[in-house]
C-alpha cells in the first residue's frame, strides 16, 4: 500500500481543562508531497501540524483488504477521517484523549481504489505520526473490528448533528457488544461511555446512565487505565452532584482527584478541586470549599492560567461575602480584577465589577459602589449581555435608593424589568417590580 500526501481541506463557575473550540476557521491546505508507506509496522516520518491545518493522504486499497492504523498525537489534538473512492465518509475518529495518545482507525475496504485519510488539527499545534498497525486480507475478527469502529463513528456523527435518539444509542450498543466479543475491553469501555453520556441528558434515564458509566469504570480499572478511570470517576461525581447526591459526588471527586495527583496532571487536578469545592458549597461546608478553591487557584497559578485564577478568586469572593467577611471578599474581587485587566474577557470583568460594587455598597456606601456598577454596565452593553445588564441595573437601583435618589433608582429598576420582559424571566421581573414599588414610594415621600 502506498500513501501520498495531498492538498488538505477539509452561579459558581466550573474550571475545566482545555476543551475543543467550536466554529474554528477552515483548515489550511498544504502542497502535495509523496509519502510512501508499504508494510505493516511502518510509520510515516513525524509531521508538524499547526492550529487549523490539515493534511490528506491517499490510500490505495484492494476490496476486502483490512487496514488498521494509528495517528499518534504528540501535542496536537487531531480529527482523523477516511473517505472511500466515491468520496463517502467511512470513518471519523476523535477520541477524548486531548493532545496525547493515538487515534485508532479500523477499516475493511469494500471497493478497490483510492481512499483518502484526512488529518485535521482540532486544537493546538504539535506533532503527529502515522503508523500502520495491520494491513492484510480481512479476517472474520477484522470485519468485526471495522464494524465496531463504523458503528461508533456513525453514532458519534449523528449525535454531533443533534440526534440523541434510539439510532444513536443502538450504534453505541452495537460497538460495545462487538468490542466485548473481541475481548477489547478498553474500546468496549469507550463505547459504553458514550452511551452513558447520551442517556445522562435524559432525566428519566439518570439511573441507567449511572449504571452504564459504572460499567465503564469497571472496564477501565480492569485494563488498569488510571487516567480514564480518573476521568470517569470525575464524570460520575458531576452527575451525582447534578442529582443532589452530594455525599456520593464528593467521594467520587475525591477518588478522581487522588488519581490525577498520582498521575501528575495539573489541569485535571484544578478541575476536580473546583468541582469538589462546588459540592462542598452545596453541602453548606463553606470553609472546606474555600480551602479547595484556594488549592485550585494555586494549581492554575502554577500553569499560568490567569483567567481561571480570576474565576476562582471571584468564587472565593462570593463565599467570603456569604460568610459576612466583606473585607476578605473585597480582596478576592480586587485580585480577580487585577488579573482580568490583562485578559480580553470583558464579560467576566463585568461580573466581578458588579460583585465588587455589591460589597462596596455595604462597606463604604453608594458612591464607590456606583462607580463599579457603571463600569460593569458599559461592559455588559458592549457585549450585548441583556441578562447581565438587568442584574447590574438592579444593583444600580439599590445603590441609588441608598443614595436617596429614588427617581434614578426607579429608572434603573424599570429598565431592568423591560429587559427581563424581553428575556421572559418572570421570577426576576417580580423581584424588580417590587423594587420599583419601593422606589416609587420613596420618590413620593
Amino acid at each position: 500500500m502506498a500513501l501520498a500526501l495531498a492538498a488538505g481541506g477539509c452561579d459558581y463557575v466550573q474550571v475545566e481543562p482545555g476543551r475543543k473550540a467550536h466554529g474554528a476557521p477552515p483548515p489550511t491546505r498544504r502542497p502535495i508531497a509523496p509519502l510512501p508507506l508499504t508494510a505493516q509496522g511502518a510509520s510515516a516520518p513525524r509531521e508538524h501540524l499547526s492550529a487549523h491545518e490539515a493534511r490528506r493522504y491517499e490510500l490505495s486499497l484492494q476490496a476486502g483488504q483490512y487496514l488498521q492504523l494509528a495517528v499518534e498525537q504528540l501535542g496536537v489534538d487531531v480529527v482523523a477521517t477516511v473517505q472511500d473512492p466515491a468520496g463517502h465518509l467511512l470513518l471519523r475518529v476523535d477520541s477524548p484523549n486531548d493532545k496525547q495518545g493515538a487515534e485508532d482507525l479500523f477499516l475493511v475496504a469494500e471497493t478497490t481504489g483510492r481512499h483518502v485519510l484526512a488529518i485535521d488539527a482540532s486544537e493546538g499545534s504539535g506533532d503527529y505520526e502515522i503508523r500502520i498497525e495491520a494491513l492484510r486480507t480481512a479476517t472474520r475478527d477484522d470485519r468485526k473490528r471495522a464494524a465496531a469502529a463504523g458503528a461508533l463513528s456513525r453514532a458519534r456523527l449523528l449525535e454531533r448533528k443533534g440526534d440523541r435518539g434510539e439510532t444513536v444509542a443502538s450504534g453505541y450498543r452495537q460497538a460495545a457488544r462487538l468490542w466485548g466479543e473481541l475481548g477489547e475491553e478498553r474500546r468496549e469501555a469507550w463505547a459504553l461511555y458514550w452511551l452513558g453520556e447520551l442517556h445522562s441528558g435524559d432525566s428519566s434515564r439518570g439511573r441507567e446512565s449511572t449504571e452504564i458509566l459504572s460499567r465503564t469504570l469497571t472496564l477501565f480499572r480492569r485494563v488498569r487505565d488510571e487516567s480514564q478511570e480518573a476521568f470517569v470517576l470525575g464524570r460520575l461525581g458531576t452527575l451525582q452532584a447534578e442529582r443532589g447526591q452530594y455525599e456520593q459526588a464528593g467521594r467520587l471527586q475525591e477518588q478522581a482527584l487522588a488519581l490525577w495527583q498520582k498521575l501528575g496532571n495539573l489541569a485535571e487536578q484544578a478541575a476536580r478541586l473546583n468541582d469538589l469545592a462546588i459540592v462542598r458549597v452545596r453541602q453548606g461546608r463553606m470553609h472546606a470549599a474555600i480551602d479547595l478553591y484556594s488549592r485550585s487557584a494555586e494549581v492554575c497559578r502554577q500553569r499560568r492560567e490567569w483567567s481561571k485564577v480570576a474565576t476562582i478568586r471571584t468564587n472565593l469572593g462570593r463565599l467570603y461575602d456569604l460568610l459576612g467577611e466583606s473585607r476578605m471578599a473585597l480582596d478576592q474581587y480586587r485580585q480577580a480584577l487585577a488579573l482580568l485587566n490583562q485578559q480580553p474577557d470583558s464579560a467576566q470583568r463585568a461580573v466581578v465589577l458588579t460583585k465588587l460594587g455589591d460589597v462596596l455598597l455595604g462597606l463604604d456606601g453608594p458612591a464607590p459602589a456606583l462607580e463599579q456598577y457603571r463600569q460593569a454596565l458599559a461592559l455588559r452593553r458592549q457585549k450585548h449581555d441583556l441578562r447581565g445588564e438587568a442584574v447590574t441595573l438592579n444593583s444600580i437601583g439599590l445603590a441609588q435608593l441608598e443614595a436617596n435618589q429614588p427617581g434614578e433608582a426607579l429608572q434603573a429598576f424599570s429598565a431592568a424589568v423591560k429587559i427581563l420582559q424581553q428575556e421572559g424571566d418572570g421570577r426576576d421581573q417580580s423581584i424588580s417590580r417590587s423594587k420599583i414599588g419601593r422606589a416609587s414610594c420613596r420618590e413620593r415621600v
